[in-house]
């Protein structure tokens, strides 16, 4: 198995990146979001908003790479919640190309993230979840992160879904 090294993304890993989160979405999200929906994300479009959001550097994004290719990411920065207090960071998104899963790589990856809202000065981390997603809320649970089990409705691809936050405290 290739050495892993997670690391800050730039610019020249968005195709890579807009190319794992279709992927892991398309796979994770099979059956949970509309077919319709997961087969029409574009990845000219998602390189483009990768590129952009990458260039000026207003959240941080790490990324796992394994070998020579990317294996995953990992976006986070300030909680985007209206009631979150500074101190409170999130975890905006992370995901491993299908290939990547179940290796543990996740898991680094995970730890990175938190270790960098850490290290920020965040007193908290946060992230939301499908609530329909076993697979993905026992990953965060496995990870120390407990379930608030307070429902908010989100639509995608036209079907209303559920999401729920899930929390941990961090030390800094």
């Amino acid at each position: 198995m290739p050495t892993l090294l997670i690391r800050p993304a730039c610019v020249t890993d968005a195709q890579d990146i807009a190319r794992i989160h279709i992927l892991a979405w398309q796979m994770a999200y099979r059956g949970l979001v509309p077919d319709a929906y997961l087969a029409s994300m574009d990845l000219r479009q998602r390189c483009d908003s990768w590129q952009k959001l990458l260039a000026a550097s207003q959240h941080p994004v790490l990324v796992a790479q394994s070998g020579s290719s990317l294996a995953g990411w990992a976006g986070f920065g300030a909680s985007r919640d209206v009631s979150a207090v500074p101190s409170a960071g999130e975890i905006y998104g992370i995901y491993l190309a299908p290939e990547h899963w179940r290796r543990g790589i996740g898991s680094q990856l995970f730890a990175a993230a938190i270790h960098a809202l850490a290290q920020a000065d965040f007193s908290s981390a946060s992230l939301w979840v499908l609530q329909d997603n076993p697979v993905a809320r026992r990953f965060y649970e496995r990870m120390g992160m407990s379930c608030e089990d307070l429902p908010c409705p989100v639509t995608l691809g036209g079907r209303e879904l559920q999401k729920v936050r899930y929390h941990m405290q961090i030390a800094g």
